[in-house]
């Protein structure tokens, strides 16, 4: 399980890979330990190649490839999601977070299909009446639930 900072100002979903020599994070994401798993790949003059991606996040830049995989949220998984799979980063360091989920919408310049696409329009969750949301908790937690009838109920505090 990694930790995401949800991103409702980007659209790219990016984890740090067990390659990652320079990443901070705790928790890396092993391409080897999926069955579904699939490099995006680009004809080039040398054959077939990894489709590299690099791009500013925040203060820093993060450098990586083009994948796909299944992406669970919660309860929910979405086969075949595009994703990016940092394999350098020059970030800030001491985040409490592994990956970016970004829940923006699509913008130019982005390689994937994004998550905020299966999230916003994807039949599971199709005639909800809202699309995703975010539960604080006392312990500054916080939960991501997607899709279904109402809203959850704000967490209950002491007085």
């Amino acid at each position: 399980v990694m930790r995401c900072l949800l991103d409702t100002g980007s659209a790219e979903l990016w984890m740090p890979s067990k390659r990652c020599t320079n990443c901070q994070n705790k928790r890396h994401f092993h391409a080897d330990e999926s069955e579904t798993f699939m490099p995006a790949v680009i004809k080039t003059d040398r054959g077939m190649m990894p489709v590299p991606v690099s791009f500013n996040y925040g203060p820093g830049r993060v450098v990586g490839f083009l994948v796909q995989d299944t992406v669970s949220l919660g309860a929910r998984a979405f086969p075949n999601q595009s994703f990016i799979i940092v394999e350098q980063e020059d970030l800030p360091t001491s985040t409490s977070w592994d990956g970016v989920c970004g829940l923006g919408w699509k913008q130019e310049g982005n390689a994937a299909n994004i998550l905020a696409d299966p999230l916003y329009r994807n039949k599971a969750i199709a005639g909800t009446r809202y699309v995703f949301s975010l539960v604080p908790t006392e312990d500054k937690e916080t939960f991501f639930t997607a899709g279904g009838g109402a809203p959850p109920p704000p967490p209950t505090r002491a007085v």
